[in-house]
Order: structure tokens, then C-alpha cells, then sequence
């Protein structure tokens, strides 16, 4: 981190580099994203565009390249937050010289207009795991010979009561499954079946706790059956920790842009669960809440959502949003005594972690 190097450039300078800058590639992205939105083939739109330098995060480099601030910004592409690992590029020390990481998360603003805002500066989310199941039995006629089968259908079926285990699963924890894999015939015995189940809690301690009781459930419905069952584990998504000092920067820069948000905090959590956690765990980060018009009764991640999501007045309120990133960005970079204030913030959040691991 570096202090300003010339102390005479004012935030005010700073904002109106960043929102000419967004505004003159605001059509652009707009007619990209409508393009990509109606192609599987992303190649091409990108292809065609003259937007190539904005994925380096062109943003910010060049505010700072602009003012003469050492730093440097860069855009990870991480997609599918809820399932996939996007960011398994922690693993792969994408984030090493990284001091912060901020992301932008959309919604559905009705969910905050209560409060008089239309999002939120930072809200914390749960941990997750998923658990898949595979059932091999054996084959056999359901009239023929059905006593020299074994039915993996109703090792499944039996796996799927782990319903009766949610009645004594704390209110803040989910479980949530779907079948991936199940006969198609009903003349044969099943011999292959596949479940999975994701499953939800506020810490990874508690996670850890509730996955080993789920996992028995799906280890009873093989037992009961005599079928053989293997367990696969997918990587696990930390709890989110919210970094005060860092929220409390990104509302100030969308206050004076004129965008209400609230504060945030740890207690306060939208019910999902993100990759993002795990990037919070190892560096300073902001998920930041950006609500955005929707019909009455949506919510993110149906077709509702995602239809409003690629409206005109969507993307006009997410490249706010970045425009409030792109200055918390520049607050950080500049001024020492704000990035140390982040940082002494997600230290402490690591001690009282550690410490409620003991």
C-alpha cells in the first residue's frame, strides 16, 4: 500500500475519471451482454467487441497508471458461485498478492426498500457442502427373478428420508437434495442410482457435524438394501466474514453517488452460500448487495430474476455499483491508515475463528 502520492488530486478529480470512463463503455457492455445472453457461443460476441481491455480491469489501472498511484487491480472470472468451485483459483494462488477482493452480488431491491435502501454494503452468508451418493445394486426381472436383484432405487428412496433428520436440525441449517440419476423402466430391478445433497449451517464446525450425520443417512439407505454405496464430497464454501471497515468505505462511496445501502454485518445473512466465504477467509473481501427492479414475488436464481437481470435499468444500477467498487478500491490503494483499519479488521476475525475451533 501507498500513501497518495500527490496529495492535490481530490476524491471529486478521482469519481468524475471513473464515471467518464464507465460511461463511455456503458452501450457497449450493455449491447455485450445482450449478445451473450442469446448465444452459448460467447466466443463470438467477445470476439467483436472492442471491450477486451475492460477484463484486465482497465478501470482502475488506468485511474491509477492516470494519478501516478503505484497499485494494481485485477479481474478474476469466477463463475457459478453456488455450485462449480469458481474460485477454486484460491487454490491455485490467484489471490496471493492480493491485499483485497471486492465483488458485487444482485437482488431483488423490494427485499430492502423496508429499510429505505435498495441494498445492502456487506452481508455475510453460510457455509455449504455437497454430498453425492452412488447406489450399485444388481440387476434382475421385477417379475422374473426380482429375489436375485438388489435395488438401488430403494437404497435411494430409503437415503431420501433423511427428511426425518431435518426435524432435529437447528433453524439456521438446510438440507436440500435432488436425484441425479434413476431408472427410466419399471421391468427391471434398478442396479444404479445417483442423490445429491447439499447441505447448509452457519460455521464450518457445525457444518462438518451436520454433513457427518447426513452422511450416515445416505450410508443406511445402502445397508438397509445391501447395495454398495461411495460417498463423494465436493469442495466445501466457507462462511462469509463481513469486514466493517471495508463495508462501511463501499456505503460511503454509494452514498455520494446518491445510492442508499445498509451497513450490513456479520449477524445479517441472505440465506445463501458463496465461494466468496472462502476468499473472505484469506483475504479482506466485500460481497456487497446491489438490488435491482423485479416483479413482485421474485427472487434470485428463477426465471423472473434472470429475465430482469438483463434489463437496461439492471445494468444501469450494477455499473453504479462498480463505479462505488472501483472508488473503495482507489481508498484503500491510496491511504494506508484505511487499508490497515481493513486489515486489523479481518485479524481479528481470524483470531476469533481460531478461537471458536479450539
Amino acid at each position: 500500500m501507498t500513501l497518495l502520492s500527490k496529495p492535490s488530486i481530490s476524491m471529486e478529480d478521482v469519481r468524475g475519471t471513473i464515471e467518464n470512463y464507465i460511461k463511455g463503455l456503458s452501450d457497449e457492455l450493455y449491447t455485450l451482454n445482450k449478445q451473450a445472453r442469446s448465444t452459448t457461443n460467447l466466443k463470438s460476441p467477445l470476439r467483436n467487441s472492442k471491450l477486451k481491455l475492460i477484463f484486465p480491469t482497465s478501470l482502475n489501472n488506468k485511474t491509477l497508471k492516470k494519478y501516478g498511484v503505484d497499485g494494481r487491480a485485477q479481474l478474476l472470472g469466477t463463475p457459478a458461485e453456488e455450485d462449480g468451485g469458481g474460485k477454486i483459483l484460491l487454490k491455485s494462488e490467484a489471490y496471493e498478492k492480493a491485499d483485497l477482493s471486492l465483488m458485487i452480488h444482485p437482488f431483488v431491491e423490494d427485499q430492502f426498500r423496508p429499510n429505505g435502501t435498495i441494498g445492502s454494503a456487506g452481508q455475510s452468508s453460510i457455509a455449504i457442502v455437497d454430498l453425492v451418493a452412488e447406489f450399485c445394486g444388481t440387476s434382475a426381472h421385477a417379475s422374473g427373478n426380482p429375489w436375485d436383484g438388489i435395488n438401488a432405487l430403494d437404497a435411494l428412496i430409503a437415503s431420501y428420508n433423511i427428511s426425518m433428520l431435518r426435524q432435529q436440525i437447528k433453524p439456521d441449517e438446510r438440507i436440500h437434495g435432488c436425484i441425479l440419476q434413476a431408472p427410466k423402466i419399471t421391468n427391471a430391478i434398478p442396479e444404479y442410482t445417483k442423490v445429491k445433497f447439499s447441505i447448509r449451517s452457519p460455521k464450518m464446525n457445525s457444518l462438518k457435524t451436520l454433513s457427518k450425520r447426513v452422511r450416515k443417512c445416505l450410508e443406511a439407505g445402502g445397508l438397509a438394501t445391501g447395495c454398495e454405496v461411495k460417498i463423494t464430497e465436493d469442495l466445501a464454501y466457507a462462511d462469509l466474514w463481513v469486514n466493517d471497515p471495508l463495508c462501511s468505505l463501499f456505503k460511503g462511496h454509494m452514498d455520494s453517488l446518491g445510492i442508499s445501502l445498509s451497513q450490513g454485518s456479520q449477524s445479517e445473512n441472505i440465506g445463501g452460500s458463496t465461494d466468496m466465504g472462502n476468499v473472505s477467509q484469506a483475504i479482506p473481501g466485500l460481497h456487497g448487495i446491489i438490488g435491482i427492479e423485479a416483479p413482485k414475488g421474485t427472487f434470485p436464481h428463477n426465471h423472473a430474476f434472470a429475465e430482469a437481470a438483463g434489463t437496461k435499468g439492471a445494468h444501469l444500477r450494477i455499473l453504479e455499483a462498480t463505479k462505488g467498487m472501483a472508488l473503495t478500491a482507489w481508498s484503500a490503494i491510496v491511504n494506508d491508515k484505511v487499508f490497515a483499519e481493513i486489515q486489523d479488521h479481518f485479524d481479528k476475525m481470524r483470531k476469533m475463528d481460531e478461537n471458536l475451533s479450539l
